[in-house]
């Protein structure tokens, strides 16, 4: 590397750090090295006709030393203005770049402007596409089998891009609830035909995030539900919603704990899902919601076979003048068929009205109290209870309240037709749009960054590696600290 680089260099890293003193004290030096070699040059013009004027005088002298001085004196002289005409060639180049780069900086500012016009779009299609890129590597993952391959990735990411375009969202949020759906693991057939839209359309109507397909996976698992009633289970589950007031923490909270009991009774598929939620409408108008009512139900369900048999089997005690109680008013209950399936809960709640209307007519309020809390126990008494009184036509008003609700297609519309709904699916088309146009860009901006990786690797990284020593001395240098020592080497003292 030349001298006038390594001055460059210095002078240049000062700059940058800030502290443009030191180009002042560079240039000073030069001038002060130019005094003192002006000045060694004149002691050295009178050394030489000191010398000669000696040698005159005295022929036979030896005067070796003394020339040896002379010339060392020389050679100093010499070294150290070859040493100023570089300084002073690199302050000029320094002085001329600072004024080239000034002119520059001017001239990108001002590019700069034109340029973010035109690459902001294409740096920001560019973010979209990675976004949905790196959505649907996720989803991949989730989808990926033994043999390598990706199931129905392809038609499921179509959907995706549709959804994307037809409801508020986008495809990256629609692509993340496909994933949920998948570790929920729910099938490709069971998303294509139905499951993937359901999920989205609830989300949109009951304002649950976009990218949450746990919620309708679970509900799909928790009642059974066949493919061919996916969307009207959803549809079902929005006017569970607004008819009782029933979220989506309230039915999740409820399922996990009823729906193993209900799935082994068969309390299975879309009608039996409608009466569950109109037992657990009912329920939360009287304060019994969320997973109190998950175990309540749940225990009420269990008690329907044991409860009666052991109340019937008392003879003693309490529970024996329970039974006679009951036997005295002429109530029976019988919840299951023939055949031994349990009847449907709309049955179940008539046998309940009837039976403790019997108990009510006989010994009234309190011997209903009784009797229901040493069938069904303190938790499944408060769903018998809440039964008991509400009756049939609570049941029925329920359902009908449900039948009542808009669909969720309607509700879509609406929800769609507002302004800002409009800009989402406006904004879900052009990011698919902005996503396909970065996509254009991702084999050269992959194919860059290889390039890039590979010369750090093949080549920045050796060569950090082998030269540390210089690497270090060149920090060091930029640094501004070894200006004084470089100075030192070219410019050794002059003394007489």
């Amino acid at each position: 590397m030349s001298k006038e680089l390594l001055v460059g260099v210095v002078i240049g890293a000062s700059l940058k750090a800030g502290f443009a003193t030191v180009f002042g004290r560079a240039e000073q030096t030069v001038k002060a090295l130019g005094s003192e070699i002006k000045n060694a040059t004149k002691m050295q013009e009178q050394f030489g006709r000191a010398l000669r004027a000696r040698q005159a005088l005295n022929p036979t002298h030896n005067l070796a030393k003394e020339s040896r001085a002379y010339a060392e004196l020389s050679m100093s002289i010499k070294r150290a203005t070859v040493a100023q005409n570089n300084l002073n060639q690199a302050l000029a180049k320094q002085a001329s770049a600072r004024q080239f780069r000034a002119n520059l900086r001017s001239e990108m500012t001002e590019t700069a402007a034109h340029a973010a016009v035109v690459t902001g779009p294409v740096i920001g299609a560019v973010k979209k596409f990675m976004e949905q890129e790196d959505a649907s590597a996720d989803l991949k993952i989730s989808m990926m089998r033994k043999d390598g391959s990706f199931g129905k990735f392809e038609e499921i990411d179509r959907l995706a891009t549709q959804w994307g375009a037809a409801l508020p969202g986008n495809k990256t949020d629609f692509t993340n609830m496909v994933k949920d759906l998948k570790s929920q693991g729910i099938s490709d057939d069971t998303i294509i035909n139905g499951g993937g839209l359901a999920t989205a359309q609830l989300n949109v109507v009951m304002d649950i995030p976009i990218s949450d397909g746990s919620f309708f996976a679970k509900n799909m698992e928790a009642h059974g539900i066949k493919e061919s009633e996916l969307l009207p289970s959803a549809d079902l589950t929005q006017r569970a919603y607004f008819a009782a007031g029933l979220s989506k923490e309230n039915m999740f909270g409820a399922m996990k704990y009823y729906a193993p009991l209900t799935n082994i009774l068969g309390y299975t598929g879309l009608e039996h899902q409608k009466k569950i939620y109109a037992v657990e409408g009912m329920a939360a108008t009287k304060g019994v919601e969320d997973t109190q009512f998950g175990t309540n139900f749940a225990s009420f369900l269990t008690r329907l076979s044991k409860g009666p048999a052991n109340l019937e089997s008392a003879k003693t005690g309490t529970k024996g003048k329970l039974k006679n109680m009951m036997q005295d008013a002429g109530a029976e209950f019988n919840f299951f068929n023939p055949d031994g399936t349990i009847k449907d809960l709309r049955e179940i709640t008539g046998i309940l009205e009837t039976e403790f209307g019997k108990i009510k007519a006989k010994y009234g309020d309190k011997g209903v109290m009784d009797i229901s809390d040493a069938m069904f126990g303190p938790e499944g008494n408060r769903v018998a209870s809440n039964l008991i009184q509400q009756g049939v036509k609570g049941f029925d008003e329920m359902i009908a309240k449900m039948d009542d609700q808009a669909s969720i297609h309607d509700r879509i519309k609406v929800k769609t037709n507002t302004l800002s709904s409009a800009f989402e699916a406006l904004g879900g088309v052009a990011e698919n749009t902005a996503a396909i146009f970065g996509g254009i860009f991702a084999e050269d901006l992959k194919g860059l960054a290889t390039g890039f990786q590979n010369l750090m690797e093949n080549h920045i990284a050796p060569f950090i590696q082998n030269n540390k020593a210089v690497i270090k001395w060149l920090l060091g240098l930029a640094g501004g600290f070894l200006l004084p020592k470089w100075l030192s080497w070219h410019l050794p003292t002059v003394s007489l």
